[in-house]
């Protein structure tokens, strides 16, 4: 399986869209009357400031490293894969989320919610293409058991670390 994270691909291109349709509208009306003109560049440009303020925090926020992504562990098939998120959000703690992707990432769910880097790279095992195994460090405050949920036909089983 070819690993994408459709995620960031559709929101930055969701906001160059929003960017080129504002602009295009603009420039469409150029030859119109005043109050065409007027109206249009009354919603065009609001709707592109909020692109570009939407645009410029996904630039900034993978820049800024306050997320980091783990390697992509796939299934035994490689139809599957399951990575670590981890969340800084630096004295207030973060957390820890595994999310599994399917269909070359279309499909996506996190499967385990934790305490920051509660889990590892190496904590995610796949015992066969269903069945996934995550080995998490509790923290006190977050209940890791009711946070972990299988996805679809895949089984995960979330298992804590010994003393």
């Amino acid at each position: 399986m070819f690993f994408v994270n459709w995620y960031l691909i559709r929101s930055v291109s969701v906001c160059f869209a929003l960017l080129c349709l504002g602009g295009w509208a603009v420039w469409a009306v150029r030859q119109k009357r005043w109050a065409v003109k007027i109206s249009v560049i009354a919603i065009s440009l609001p709707i592109g400031a909020v692109a570009s303020f939407l645009l410029l925090l996904f630039v900034l926020g993978q820049l800024m490293g306050c997320e980091s992504h783990g390697r992509p562990v796939y299934s035994p098939n490689g139809k599957s894969a399951a990575r670590v998120e981890t969340t800084d959000a630096g004295a207030l703690g973060g957390d820890t989320v595994v999310a599994v992707y399917t269909a070359h990432g279309f499909r996506t769910k996190t499967v385990f919610f934790g305490g920051w880097r509660s889990v590892e790279d190496e904590d995610v095992l796949w015992t066969d293409d269903k069945n996934l195994t995550i080995r998490y460090e509790h923290w006190t405050g977050f209940d890791e058991q009711k946070t972990c949920s299988d996805f679809g036909d895949i089984r995960v089983h979330c298992v804590a670390k010994g003393p």
